[in-house]
């Protein structure tokens, strides 16, 4: 498959995302020897018109090609400025300007049209149609991550994705972000770094049954379904001499049959026995924990509380892929837990990423949360939002969830966001055991 490129000049048009662009650039300087000269078309800033110009991205992007590719002759990226990306005869002129004029006789020249807008696509399109009449065009199809070539029926190369790759250097530096000290890592790290191997995988499948043991509990205004999560959440501050039961669950009419059905249940789980024999002594039935010593001794109760408000599942699905991708070496440094991202000169929010997964050049956020339902839809937007600010239209993003049951969840989620959700997936509390874990993301991530 693939057309041999023997172009020497490649065009871009710059948006708002660089990645694709860079994705474009880099397997053209891969496999074509006679390319020379890389055009960056950007958009002046212009507020008579409402323009945001994009030549800080453009800046960034030939920042970070630059450096990958310092054997090449320099100068050999050019920026090209587009007063209105919205006047046919303006960009034309700019191109005639800054591109056609300069370029030898027996130049080839190649457009990719991914980038930039509808606009800026067809009018540089024309521009080049009408003066090189062997002029190329293709575009990086986002369904199967392959470049389509205008002229032939099919694509010209292989999925990009085993092709083009992208260090979380690059990643961040195209997109004009800095990694910062994450402060709330610190305490997930303490509580994993005291526990063995051994002593990690019982607090994990420990935690794992409690999440899939659920109750109905009644708010003011609705009932909730709850977990055992939640019960043993309750149970880490319930005074000596407390009711920890009446603690713990707001209608009392379910306390009795929840009760039981969490003792007969967890009768001989040692994993949940050694999390319940941490706490004081009559939160529980003595019998489930007796002769089961407490998982570990709780020195720091606030970092505790703190790891098990969410960070222990960003932790433990992180060790599931980690551990995974052991059988996938070339992906072993393409994960991150817990990143902190802010722009380095621009200004802005910043960023909180859970765990992020790069496959070749294609970004997975995946989020982790206890949380229930209505935090859960703004957690799931804001994944959607921070994939697609990362990683285009190609970009991936998962939700994991201690939910019961997810398909209502993400139906409805598809049907607010449209599209976008349909790159998202959402697991629940029964999609946490390993194996079953990593076989949804897998199929997920790699398809």
């Amino acid at each position: 498959m693939g057309i041999a490129p023997d172009f020497t000049d490649l065009i871009l048009l710059i948006g708002t995302n660089p990645l694709p662009n860079y994705v474009v650039a880099s397997y053209f300087l891969n496999v074509n020897p006679n390319l020379e000269r890389v055009w960056l078309i950007y958009s002046e800033t212009n507020h008579l018109i409402g323009q945001q110009g994009t030549k800080n991205v453009a800046d960034n992007l030939t920042r970070v090609l630059t450096n990958n590719y310092q054997n090449r002759q320099e100068p050999w990226i050019h920026g090209v400025p587009i007063k209105h990306a919205g006047l046919a005869d303006q960009i034309q002129a700019d191109v005639d300007r800054y591109i056609l004029r300069h370029l030898p006789q027996k130049a080839k020249v190649h457009l990719n049209y991914t980038g930039g807008t509808k606009a800026m696509a067809v009018h540089v399109y024309r521009a080049l149609e009408s003066d090189r009449r062997d002029a190329t065009f293709s575009y990086l199809d986002a369904r199967n991550h392959r470049l389509v070539q205008d002229d032939v029926q099919y694509p010209i190369t292989k999925d990009l994705r085993q092709e083009v790759t992208i260090s979380f250097s690059d990643l961040f530096s195209i997109h004009d972000l800095s990694e910062k000290i994450n402060k709330k890592s610190k305490s997930g790290e303490q509580v994993m770094k005291m526990l063995s191997d051994e002593q990690q995988r019982a607090l994990f499948s420990g935690l794992i049954s409690l999440t899939n043991f659920s109750y109905v509990d009644t708010g003011k205004k609705k009932k909730y379904q709850r977990n055992g999560l939640n019960l043993y959440r309750r149970w880490i501050t319930t005074s000596q001499g407390d009711d920890p039961w009446d603690y713990a669950i707001k209608d009392k009419s379910v306390i009795r049959d929840t009760k039981m059905r969490f003792e007969h249940e967890f009768a001989g789980n040692r994993h949940v026995a050694s999390l319940l024999a941490m706490l004081n002594s009559n939160v529980v039935d003595p019998a489930i924990t007796k002769g089961v010593q407490p998982l570990f001794n709780v020195t720091d109760l606030n970092q505790w509380q703190e790891f098990l408000n969410g960070i222990w599942l960003e932790a433990y699905v992180f060790q599931v892929i980690s551990q995974s991708l052991v059988h996938k070496p070339a992906l072993s440094d393409k994960v991150q837990l817990r990143m902190n991202l802010a722009p380095t000169k621009t200004g802005g929010k910043e960023m909180e990423l859970d765990i992020l997964l790069i496959y070749g050049y294609q970004i997975c956020n995946i989020s982790c949360s206890i949380e229930e339902t209505p935090e859960l839809k703004n957690k799931a937007f804001e994944a959607m939002h921070r994939a697609h600010q990362l990683g285009g239209d190609e970009a991936k993003s998962v939700l994991v969830t201690c939910l019961k049951d997810t398909k209502v969840f993400s139906d409805d989620l598809r049907l607010i966001s449209g599209s976008l959700g349909s790159e998202l997936l959402v697991l629940g509390c029964r999609d946490l055991p390993a194996d079953r874990l990593w076989s949804k993301l897998e199929t997920h991530i790699f398809k």
